[in-house]
């Protein structure tokens, strides 16, 4: 017997709370419509950090099991409502590569995935201690369980020696940056990509989002784990830490990537299209083939100059280098040789937009 389910899939009116943007004035919408607990402020500050940026982070216990969903204030209810608003970071789209014409850009999801992922690898490059790596984050995220116990305090200070012996230099805590990167955009679920063209002086900016904060750790239903999202939001937004340094450069490593990739895109379809003109016509010219390129494609050159010089930490200039490297390189090649660049472009570019 055929069993036919009943379902539907969501409307544009019941996701209309998804797709607001800061310009409109009313407060965000509530999504506790099973909400049986109360709201919990936490449980106090639950990181105490070295204002050195090394020593022992004190963690709130964030990696117990005892830690989890049940025990923090977070219903399966207050989840479900807050993976729900941040369904708009999938949608929303960054605003700086709408405001320059791109088709189909990135959403600012998309923007802090690979954010992620440049975290996850940071550590394994060549030139980091990878033993000396392992070790500080085994300091700083020791288990606090062990608190209670006589050699806690000597643990730590043999651990710091120890890290001081491999390399004076502090390195970041890699799973730090990755939550961080995860997060850094988390706020604009509800006030949306403000950017500068909007006009929004950058305090009016941080004060939007961590009132919008604030909100999404409230449907969350506080407790631990809206502290720890709150504590790693602040700690970018300040640019407090050495992982806040690494992971505000990969922001800015992002960006260019990705301006590279749209213009590689770019050049691809409109040389693809100039070189049919060129070969159907009389044109013999390579010089009016570029500035027919340049014209119709795209030239991202804000993107590189708002984000030159001022990368903080080593990883992030030798990226954005690289990056920088390969685009002198694509636009040298394209100034040669315009079919060289074509192919050479719709090589590198075949992504979906």
């Amino acid at each position: 017997m055929a069993v036919h389910l009943n379902w539907s899939l969501p409307t544009k009116s019941s996701l209309d709370f998804l797709h607001r943007t800061f310009q409109e004035a009313p407060a965000p919408p509530r999504l506790l419509s099973v909400r049986s607990q109360k709201l919990s402020s936490g449980s106090g500050d639950p990181f105490l950090s070295n204002a050195s940026g090394f020593g022992p982070r004190k963690s709130a216990n964030l990696d117990r099991p005892e830690a989890s969903i049940g025990s923090s204030g977070s219903s399966s209810s207050s989840v479900i409502d807050f993976l729900t608003l941040c369904h708009s970071l999938k949608t929303t789209k960054r605003k700086g590569w709408i405001n320059n014409g791109i088709k189909g850009p990135e959403s600012i999801a998309d923007h802090m995935y690979r954010m992620a992922l440049m975290a996850l690898i940071a550590g394994d490059l060549h030139g980091v201690n990878r033993e000396r790596l392992d070790l500080f984050e085994q300091f700083y995220t020791v288990d606090d369980i062990h608190e209670s116990e006589i050699g806690t305090e000597i643990y730590h200070k043999e651990m710091h020696s120890h890290l001081i012996s491999l390399q004076s230099t502090p390195l970041p805590n890699m799973k730090r940056c990755i939550k961080i990167a995860i997060v850094h955009d988390i706020a604009e679920a509800i006030v949306g990509d403000i950017t500068p063209s909007d006009g929004i002086p950058k305090k009016e900016k941080s004060r939007l989002e961590r009132a919008a904060l604030k909100e999404m750790c409230e449907v969350l239903g506080g407790g631990i784990r809206a502290d720890e999202i709150k504590e790693l939001w602040e700690e970018y937004e300040n640019n407090s830490s050495l992982e806040a340094n690494l992971v505000k450069d990969f922001d800015k490593v992002e960006l260019i990537l990705q301006a590279l990739e749209y213009e590689m895109f770019y050049s691809s379809v409109h040389l693809q299209n100039c070189l049919l003109i060129y070969h159907t016509s009389e044109l013999s010219d390579c010089s009016h083939l570029i500035s027919l390129m340049t014209e119709h494609g795209k030239v991202l050159d804000e993107f590189f100059h708002s984000t030159a010089g001022k990368f903080q930490t080593e990883i992030g200039k030798s990226w954005a280098a690289e990056i920088t490297s390969r685009r002198n390189s694509c636009w040298e090649t394209g100034r040669t040789d315009p079919l060289a660049q074509s192919q050479f472009s719709f090589s590198k570019a075949k992504m979906s937009f």
